[in-house]
C-alpha cells in the first residue's frame, strides 16, 4: 500500500476529510471519508491527525457499527471459541452475557462503538448506582456496577484489537467505576460453637461427610461439588483440587478451579478421613469392600488407577 494522502472537501455547510489509503489487492482505490466538521480549520487539523494515525498504525476506519451490533454479532460469539480452547471459563462468558443484556445494551446499545466516550461511561455507572434496578426502585450495588465496567472494558479491548476503536475509553473511565464493596467477613463466619452445632445436626444426613470436609478444609462450593474419589488419597490423608462444578445458565458444567493458585493439595485431619471413609463405604454396593486399601488399583473415570473412581 502506498503512502496515505488526505484532502479536505466541502459538502454543503460542512467539511469532510477524505483519506486515500492506496489500493487493495484487487487494485481498487481505498478511500475513507470522515465527515461532519464545521469549519475548514477543524477539518485540516483532523486531516493531520488522521494521517499521523495512519503512519503510526493506530488509524481506525470510520464505522457505524453500534455497541449492540458488535456485542451480539461479534464479541459474545467470539468468546465461545475461547471457552472451547480452555482460555476462558463458561461461567465468565455467561456472566458477560447476562451483564451486557441486562444493563449495558439497553442503555448503550444504540451508540456507535467508535463514538463511545469516557464521560458516557461515567454517567452510565452513576445511573446504575442510583436507579439501575430493573424490577424495583433503587440502584445496583457497587459490585454489580463494577462487573458492568469489567465486561465493557473486555469488550472494548477486543474491539481495539480488531481495529474498530482507536482506544479503550473504559481505561479512562476506570476512575469513575465503583469498587466492589468489601464485606466484613467477621459477621459471616460461624463461631466454633455454631459450627459444632451444625455438624451434629447433619451428622445422620446423606451429605454429612461433605459438610465435615467443607468445614475442615475451606473448599469453595464448586470445588467440593467437583471432587472425585480419584482426587482423594485417604491413606495419605490429603486431597487435590483439580476441577470444579459450577452452574452456567441452568446447566451444571465441570470447569477448572477459579485460579491457578486454586489448584492445590490439602491435608486432611483424622476426623475428616474417617467421615469420608464412612461415606465411601455407604456408596459402595452391598458386599463390596468400600474404599480400596493401599495397593489396590482399578480403573478410574478421570484417568487414574488408584481405585477411587466415583465422584464423592
Amino acid at each position: 500500500m502506498s503512502k496515505a494522502r488526505g484532502s479536505v472537501i466541502r459538502r454543503g455547510d460542512r467539511w469532510s476529510v477524505v483519506l486515500d489509503l492506496g489500493r487493495d489487492d484487487a487494485g481498487r482505490r481505498i478511500r475513507k471519508w470522515h465527515a461532519g466538521f464545521l469549519t475548514r480549520d477543524e477539518a485540516e487539523k483532523a486531516r493531520t491527525e488522521l494521517l499521523s494515525s495512519v503512519d503510526s498504525q493506530t488509524y481506525v476506519a470510520p464505522t457505524k457499527i453500534t455497541v449492540r451490533q458488535f456485542a451480539e454479532q461479534r464479541w459474545l460469539p467470539s468468546l465461545e471459541a475461547l471457552v472451547a480452547a480452555g482460555k476462558l471459563k463458561p461461567s465468565t462468558v455467561q456472566n458477560y452475557r447476562v451483564i451486557m443484556r441486562a444493563y449495558v445494551l439497553p442503555a448503550l446499545g444504540r451508540v456507535a462503538i467508535r463514538e463511545l466516550t469516557p464521560d458516557q461511561l461515567a454517567r452510565f455507572y452513576g445511573a446504575l448506582l442510583t436507579s439501575g434496578r430493573r424490577q424495583a426502585e433503587g440502584g445496583l450495588s457497587p459490585t454489580t456496577v463494577n462487573s458492568c465496567h469489567i465486561a465493557i472494558h473486555r469488550m472494548l479491548k477486543d474491539a481495539g484489537r480488531w481495529g474498530l476503536v482507536a482506544r479503550n475509553v473504559a481505561d479512562i473511565a476506570s476512575e469513575d467505576a465503583p469498587r466492589p464493596a468489601r464485606r466484613d467477613m467477621r459477621e459471616r463466619v460461624w463461631s466454633p460453637e455454631q459450627l459444632g452445632t451444625f455438624l451434629r445436626a447433619v451428622s445422620d444426613t446423606r451429605l454429612a461427610a461433605l459438610w465435615v470436609l467443607v468445614a475442615t478444609t475451606g473448599l469453595r462450593r464448586g470445588e467440593a461439588a467437583g471432587l472425585r474419589w480419584c482426587d482423594l488419597d485417604l491413606d495419605a490423608a490429603r486431597l487435590t483440587v483439580s476441577s470444579a462444578r459450577v452452574v452456567v445458565g441452568r446447566t451444571v458444567v465441570t470447569s477448572s478451579p477459579k485460579t491457578e493458585k486454586s489448584r492445590r493439595t490439602i491435608a486432611l485431619d483424622p476426623a475428616t478421613v474417617a467421615a469420608l471413609r464412612r461415606h465411601r463405604a455407604a456408596q459402595a454396593p452391598n458386599g463390596s469392600p468400600g474404599v480400596p486399601s493401599t495397593g489396590q488399583r482399578t480403573s478410574c473415570s478421570c484417568g487414574r488407577t488408584d481405585g477411587r473412581s466415583t465422584r464423592s
